[in-house]
């Protein structure tokens, strides 16, 4: 990967979180403390916009998919930015 997708995959979620926080109420009900975002947005975007997102698409009904869906961002939120080289 080039060094500039690295910066727009890193930067583009916090982006979107701070935006969609400022303009809509996206996030009300989802986290009832500012620094529940703040952290969410620091340490796991990814995570945060799924929840958030179940939360609002599904009605904060979480079944099977819903769960794929969080394994799937905090792996993603937690994953290693390099390959392993050998």
């Amino acid at each position: 990967m080039t060094r500039s997708s690295l910066i727009f995959g890193f930067i583009v979620p916090r982006i979107l979180i701070v935006l969609l926080w400022a303009s809509t109420n996206w996030f009300h009900g989802v986290l009832v403390s500012t620094p529940g975002i703040i952290f969410g947005t620091i340490f796991m975007p990814t995570t945060l916009l799924w929840f958030s997102a179940v939360h609002n698409w599904f009605h904060g009904d979480w079944g099977g998919m819903q769960f794929l869906g969080l394994i799937v961002a905090a792996l993603n939120d937690f994953s290693p930015l390099t390959a392993k080289k050998k």
